[in-house]
């Protein structure tokens, strides 16, 4: 999430969404990050994304693209940095089927092309991408596709690292493979 990767975009969006509807109730409970999941942040808030469109808007995608992958319904966490600037993200989102659910993740690798990748080999299929300023993670399981990732001021050597941002992503994937939630 370096420089907030998905944040520009993605947190412009939240805060716009931030009605009423997309502050509803969290529709996919025990799919998000967990308070110690990953050190240093915290959850602050959860929207509820229950159309296409908002999804959409969420996530600078084209709205033919959500609907051929037949979103279900998108649940934001925002995490806030504890001790310090940066915010964190849990993204978890409920497509018709494990193919949508792996084709939105493949997205991220054309909608970021400029970010760094790198391993996250705890996670079949997973992708994991930078800037100077913040990374996230996205992967598949099943119908849902998670992202987890954190985001820093530019040089604050303070941030959570990759390792850890790699083990929040591992923690919430060995829920999802042991089926904590159904």
């Amino acid at each position: 999430m370096r420089g907030t990767v998905l944040f520009p975009s993605l947190l412009a969006v939240g805060l716009a969404l931030g009605s009423a509807s997309a502050q509803a109730a969290n529709a996919l409970p025990g799919r998000e990050l967990r308070a110690t999941d990953l050190p240093g942040y915290a959850p602050s808030a959860i929207e509820t994304m229950h159309t296409p469109a908002s999804w959409s808007a969420f996530v600078s995608r084209p709205l033919a693209t959500i609907r051929a992958d037949r979103f279900v319904v998108g649940v934001r966490e925002s995490l806030r940095r504890l001790g310090g600037p940066g915010e964190g993200l849990s993204l978890v989102v409920k497509f018709g089927s494990p193919t949508a659910a792996r084709h939105e993740v493949a997205l991220y690798r054309t909608q970021y092309p400029a970010m760094a990748s790198f391993a996250v080999a705890t996670i079949p299929g997973a992708y994991g991408f930078a800037d100077g300023g913040g990374e996230d993670i996205a992967f598949s399981f099943g119908r849902y596709q998670y992202l987890v990732g954190a985001g820093w001021p530019q040089g604050d050597s303070r941030h959570a690292s990759e390792n850890q941002l790699v083990r929040a992503a591992a923690t919430l994937y060995a829920r999802a493979e042991k089926g904590a939630h159904s």
